[in-house]
C-alpha cells in the first residue's frame, strides 16, 4: 500500500478526532458553522475515498494473480489508485531492481497462465487471451498492468 496515503489518512482521523473533541466535548467555537460543515463533509468524503483507495491497493496482487499473472516476487508495494474493477483494470507497482528483470519474469510462459505474448518492446509486453489484451509497462522502479478488450475491424481481425 502506498504510505503517503496511509499517512493522509492517518492525518484525517487525528485531525477528525482533534476536531470532535474541541467541538462536540469542550463545546468551543473556535471556527465558524460554514467551516465546520466543510470540515465535517472533507471528513466524510475524504476519509472514505482514502479507504477505498488503500482496499483496492491491498487487493492488487491477488486480483492480478485472478487474472492469471503470477506476482513479480519484487513487487514492493501497489502506488496510486489501483482499481483493479471493471472492464478495463489497471495496477501500478513499485519493484525492486528495475523494470527489466519483471519484463523478463512476465516473458516465461508459466508466470502468465494462458495468456500469449504477442508483442514485446525494451519497456512494454502485450498479452492477449479470449479477446481481451493485457499491457504490461516497466519502467524504472514502477510496473503497470493494463487490461483491455482487443480491438476487432469489420472483418474479424485486428
Amino acid at each position: 500500500m502506498d504510505l503517503s496515503l496511509i499517512a493522509l489518512l492517518g492525518g484525517c482521523l487525528m485531525t477528525a478526532a482533534l476536531l470532535y473533541y474541541v467541538i462536540l466535548v469542550r463545546r468551543e467555537q473556535p471556527i465558524s458553522s460554514w467551516g465546520k460543515s466543510g470540515i465535517v463533509t472533507l471528513m466524510f468524503v475524504l476519509v472514505p475515498v482514502l479507504v477505498i483507495a488503500l482496499w483496492f491497493q491491498d487487493g492488487a496482487v491477488n486480483r492480478l494473480e485472478q487474472m492469471g499473472f503470477e506476482p513479480y516476487p519484487g513487487f514492493v508495494s501497489c502506488s496510486g489508485i489501483a482499481t483493479g474493477l471493471g472492464e478495463k483494470p489497471f495496477w501500478v507497482f513499485t519493484v525492486e531492481g528495475g523494470a527489466e528483470p519483471v519484463l523478463e519474469f512476465y516473458k516465461l510462459a508459466e508466470n502468465r497462465k494462458g495468456w500469449m505474448l504477442v508483442s514485446e518492446s525494451k519497456s512494454l509486453l502485450l498479452f492477449e487471451r479470449e479477446g481481451k489484451s493485457v499491457a504490461v509497462s516497466a519502467v524504472a522502479d514502477s510496473v503497470a498492468f493494463m487490461m483491455g478488450q482487443r480491438e476487432l475491424n469489420g472483418r474479424g481481425d485486428r
